[in-house]
């Protein structure tokens, strides 16, 4: 049984950002071999073309995702749950949410939390054999946020399966 506190703000593992670093440098070396390379009557190959375009868009991705990472914040209170990330700004009052589901992957497990009118997703880390070891995505204690989630808003398991995961809703 999970005891819920008066307050509690939770944020998501902040992992190493070395993947960003490593996208904008590729990014800006293909940018000056392509500028040195169209200099010449020939101009720029399909190939570099494509690299500069895929390490662009990689760069700014993992760029974006890191952002929302860092923006991210989900607090429990007696009234509810608020879940904002810079792009998503929910609150759910603890009867108003009809349903969470968690899909188990092989490091994490995507957690959905439902109400008539609005939604959020969170990630949580999981625990095989006993250890997280170097995780870091998703809410370290996931598991016991959504043990809050489905105790204070009085959600039931419907069902378990390998292929759907777990299923909670009202009784």
């Amino acid at each position: 049984m999970v005891k819920m506190v008066e307050r509690s703000e939770y944020r998501p593992e902040i992992g190493s950002r070395q993947s960003e670093i490593t996208a904008w440098v590729l990014t800006g070396m293909t940018m000056v071999v392509a500028l040195v390379l169209g200099q010449g009557d020939a101009g720029l190959s399909p190939l570099l073309t494509w690299l500069l375009v895929f390490f662009s868009i990689s760069a700014v991705l993992i760029s974006f995702g890191n952002w929302v990472d860092r923006n991210t914040l989900l607090v429990m209170d007696d009234q509810g749950v608020h879940f904002c990330n810079g792009l998503r700004n929910v609150k759910i009052e603890w009867d108003k949410i009809s349903q969470v589901t968690e899909f188990p992957g092989r490091e994490t497990s995507k957690v959905h939390v439902w109400s008539s009118n609005a939604r959020f997703t969170f990630r949580k880390p999981v625990n095989r054999s006993g250890n997280l070891g170097n995780i870091n995505i998703g809410f370290k204690d996931g598991q016991k946020i959504m043990e809050i989630i489905i105790l204070k808003a009085g959600l039931v398991e419907k069902s378990q399966s390998s292929n759907i995961g777990y299923y909670y809703t009202r009784k």
